[in-house]
């Protein structure tokens, strides 16, 4: 994976911000812009990161599918759930990326890796989640 080896908390923290923002946006705003939002995103990560189309396209699109089925169930859901649904959909698309990118382009499944995006992930996204909140009163 093409990375700043220097600068390792760097990479790992603006990619878990990177994804708690498709995650926000498909939540708050879902729109059919979305779906090419998304498959500019998913490409451009991929072809930076792995050098190959895969792994993040593969997944953007099938979470933003799989939320225009199921988007009625998150309407009435009051903020406290809202940020732990994030986290959860943050923590299974890490997890299926990184599966994905074991399986296509054999890139090595790393636990340490996961665990500290996850304790990331419980770090930054609450400051984000508040800093969205006050952008979206505006």
């Amino acid at each position: 994976v093409n990375k700043i080896e220097s600068l390792d908390i760097l990479n790992l923290i603006s990619y878990t911000i990177f994804h708690f923002l498709i995650i926000y946006l498909c939540l708050y705003y879902y729109r059919m812009l979305l779906y090419f939002i998304f498959f500019f995103f998913g490409i451009s990560i991929d072809l930076l990161l792995t050098n190959n189309i895969g792994p993040h396209l593969i997944v953007f699109m099938f979470f933003l599918f799989f939320f225009n089925k199921t988007k009625k169930f998150f309407y009435n859901i009051e903020k406290r759930k809202i940020y732990f649904v994030i986290l959860l959909i943050q923590s299974l698309i890490l997890l299926l990326e990184m599966i994905i990118a074991h399986y296509f382009y054999q890139y090595k499944f790393d636990y340490y890796t996961y665990l500290k995006l996850l304790f990331l992930s419980l770090i930054v996204s609450y400051p984000l989640l508040l800093v969205f909140a006050k952008i979206d009163n505006y």
